[in-house]
């Protein structure tokens, strides 16, 4: 082998060095930037883990409220209360005084996430009768951590405003009730039965103060008081919960007891009939 040749093997072989060289830093490069990939999807994994368990610790088992009604927009309302008013005419300032005091009663006595609904059955001189909405919220509980979500709610600005919402439906209810105005047309039947079709929750109480002298294109207590079947044919109510019906009893002086006492019974018999609890107390004697 001359010297050229020799020279030739020994570049050859130099060449072959270099090439595995190369080979091996670009083996290397590759593992390094493959262990880079894994280590960055570790810990986005790692991170996006850590935000959920985060989140089901402190929001998780937290409540999502409606900032209009303060009522759970995610579950189930437990209990509803609902207190129906009929204004068929004029209130005296006393008994409006008594009525208020019933319903602020009603009012403290609702508990965390009980919904509280105010309606009146009113009626104005010269005007229609109405179903008018004074109050619908769920009571947001104590102000707590464990009673709504701090992460999206202001806890303690809820309880305030929650504690000082009733004023206003009462200040409304103590100017429709004294307002002039004797209503032809009481639709008594027509309204409880759409409350309790409405109900969502598990467990219903009415509030019914009346005299409960049904006056519509149907019935006309002031004429004829008809049989309980009569009415429920005409408003058929399905108890898809425990619901309560309790009367607090407008006693009117120019309504003889005779009819009194038979329009109570055929309410009772009415809901009773249908497994609906009945109750009644008289609340009032007026002369109007």
């Amino acid at each position: 082998m001359n010297k050229k040749e020799d020279n030739d093997k020994k570049n050859r072989s130099r060449d072959r060095e270099r090439n595995l060289q190369r080979k091996s830093r670009k083996s290397d490069n590759e593992i390094k930037g493959n262990r880079k990939g894994i280590i960055l999807i570790l810990i986005s994994f790692l991170a996006v883990a850590t935000m959920f368990i985060i989140k089901n610790k402190l929001g998780g088992n937290k409540i999502i409220i409606d900032e209009k009604t303060l009522c759970p927009i995610h579950t189930a309302i437990p209990n509803h209360k609902v207190i129906v008013i009929d204004k068929s005419e004029k209130w005296d300032d006393d008994d409006i005084v008594r009525l208020q005091r019933l319903l602020e009663l009603i009012y403290k006595n609702i508990q965390f996430q009980e919904r509280l609904t105010v309606t009146a059955i009113t009626s104005r001189t010269g005007q229609s009768t109405e179903i008018e909405s004074l109050f619908d919220m769920c009571n947001p509980g104590g102000g707590s951590e464990d009673e709504c979500n701090s992460l999206y709610q202001n806890c303690k600005h809820l309880k305030k405003r929650y504690d000082a919402s009733f004023g206003e439906p009462l200040h409304r209810l103590s100017k429709i009730l004294s307002e002039p105005g004797k209503s032809s047309y009481s639709p008594l039947f027509e309204t409880i039965s759409q409350v309790i079709d409405d109900n969502k929750s598990g467990y219903l109480e009415i509030n019914f103060i009346s005299d409960l002298m049904e006056n519509s294109q149907h019935f006309r207590f002031d004429e004829v008081i008809p049989l309980a079947d009569e009415l429920i044919k005409e408003f058929p109510v399905k108890a898809n919960a425990t619901i309560l019906v309790h009367v607090n009893f407008i006693a009117r002086t120019r309504h003889d007891q005779v009819i009194k006492s038979a329009a109570l019974s055929v309410w009772h018999d009415y809901f009773q009939k249908q497994g609906i609890v009945f109750d009644s107390q008289q609340l009032l004697i007026t002369k109007h």
